[in-house]
């Protein structure tokens, strides 16, 4: 799925925007994770980058469309993960959205 995000993202932007290294960290954190936490972690990874980026664009840190490395984001996202354990983030989701 990471492979496919990386083709579409690249057709997309005409612009290498995600590196086979980072799909490469993501489908490694499948075998550690599972399906579920790998899909959380990669949720977790694209907010926290989007969080990043917005802050470092409105501070004019980045300019549009500016590259930074996104491993970062997947290592904190599986990591987070693997320390609160998948059930945790399942059983907050369902939570916040009171059921």
């Amino acid at each position: 799925s990471m492979m496919l995000l990386k083709k579409l993202s690249d057709s997309f932007f005409k612009a290498k925007s995600l590196g086979i290294g980072d799909a490469k960290l993501a489908s490694i954190s499948g075998i550690w994770l599972g399906l579920k936490g790998t899909y959380i972690a990669m949720s977790i990874a694209f907010i926290t980058a989007g969080l990043y980026s917005f802050f470092m664009r409105s501070k004019g840190y980045f300019k549009k469309l500016e590259a930074f490395a996104f491993t970062p984001f997947i290592s904190f996202g599986i990591f987070i993960v693997w320390i609160l354990g998948v059930d945790w983030w399942i059983q907050k989701w369902w939570y916040l959205w009171g059921a």
